[in-house]
This record gives C-alpha cells, sequence and structure tokens, in this order.
C-alpha cells in the first residue's frame, strides 16, 4: 500500500513540474564570438583559470582569434569546456535555477555534462 502511495506522489510531482534537461555538443560547434553574450562577471574568473592551466586567453581566442587557433584540438576543447561552463552557470542565474534534472552530452560535452553536474571539477 505505501509503495503504490508513494508511486502516486511522484507521478503527481512530475505531472506538475517539468524535468529539465540540459544536452551539451561535441566539437564542431565552435564559433568566433561563442562568448560574447557571456557577462564579464561570471566569464573573468573562468578565463582566469584557463590562462593558469593552459598559458592562453580562451576568451581572446573565443571572440577575435586572430592567430587562428579557434579549430586546434588542444585549444577547441578546454574552449567548448569552458563556453558549457559558462553558459549554463548563465542559464542557472538568468532563470534562477537551483537545481537540474538531468545533464548528457556528445562526446566532448559528456565532460560539460559532468562538470556542470558537479561530478567532476572544471580545474
Amino acid at each position: 500500500m505505501f509503495q503504490l502511495s508513494l508511486t502516486k506522489s511522484i507521478a503527481r510531482l512530475h505531472a506538475t513540474v517539468k524535468p529539465r534537461l540540459f544536452v551539451f555538443a561535441g566539437q564542431g560547434i565552435q564559433q568566433k564570438g561563442m562568448l560574447d553574450h557571456i557577462p564579464s562577471s561570471l566569464r573573468n574568473e573562468a578565463v582566469q583559470v584557463g590562462k593558469e592551466v593552459l598559458g592562453i586567453d580562451l576568451y581572446e581566442v573565443a571572440t577575435t582569434d586572430s592567430k587562428n587557433l579557434i579549430n586546434e584540438t588542444e585549444i577547441t576543447q578546454p574552449l567548448l569546456l569552458l563556453s558549457h561552463y559558462l553558459e549554463f552557470h548563465n542559464h542557472q542565474y538568468n532563470h534562477k535555477l537551483s537545481s537540474h534534472d538531468y545533464m548528457i552530452g556528445h562526446s566532448l560535452g559528456e565532460y560539460s555534462a559532468l562538470v556542470n553536474s558537479r561530478s567532476i571539477s572544471l580545474a
């Protein structure tokens, strides 16, 4: 009896609350200007981590790509991870979300899903 009651309660909850699914794409979606809409207040700390770890300004690559590096795998992969991290946190802030229900990623996007779900750290 308890199990049936609990199942009905969960079903009612899911009927009223839409689950949130976040999908992170893989390598190939990178493009110049991909971080332009992210507020600097959110972007600065994460970009600093990229400078310290990689020794390159990923924001400069994403905005101007003056050295034509955006499609180099060793740059693209950390840039996409950073981009997905910033996009997710910007979305959380703008929509006042405190949690998520599901996260999935395709290829490199799997790492973004793991980082944003706090299963592994960004740095």
